[in-house]
């Protein structure tokens, strides 16, 4: 699955791979991804794309903000099932980390959103940013 994989992540870049970040409120450029793979789960049949996306250079910033969403909700986003999925490294020790998962789209038993629910909304409403993954660092 590796050349899907690598087709995959490069169809997410004219996208900026659905991650918003801004430091001190300047939006902070991305690398393009690394490690990325495939994963099919068998069980809930769902296949996964696992990707680590790098900052384009280190930022020394009072505050990070990290979003990651489809603005049309047409692809859902997680962090990876952990208790900890980020982490600060060479970070000064007053930095405050918070992750923030988004809440579940609730769908009645028995009933699916259709493609003709997403048709009707407009990208301009951005509505897929309340199902945002939401990363937070603040230092003083």
């Amino acid at each position: 699955m590796a050349p899907l994989a690598k087709e995959n992540v490069g169809s997410l870049k004219e996208f900026d791979y659905f991650t918003f970040a801004k430091a001190n409120g300047k939006k902070v450029e991305m690398k393009d991804p690394t490690d990325y793979y495939l994963d099919y789960n068998t069980k809930d049949t769902v296949l996964s794309l696992h990707f680590t996306l790098p900052l384009k250079a280190p930022v020394k910033a009072k505050e990070l903000n990290v979003e990651i969403y489809d603005p049309e909700y047409f692809v859902d986003f997680s962090f990876k099932d952990m208790k900890e999925p980020i982490a600060l490294v060479g970070a000064p020790a007053a930095c405050k980390l918070s992750v923030a998962r988004p809440q579940e789209l609730s769908v009645p038993p028995g009933q699916q959103l259709g493609e003709a629910f997403f048709n009707q909304l407009n990208a301009s409403q951005n509505w897929g940013a309340q199902f945002a993954n939401k990363i937070s660092v603040k230092c003083p």
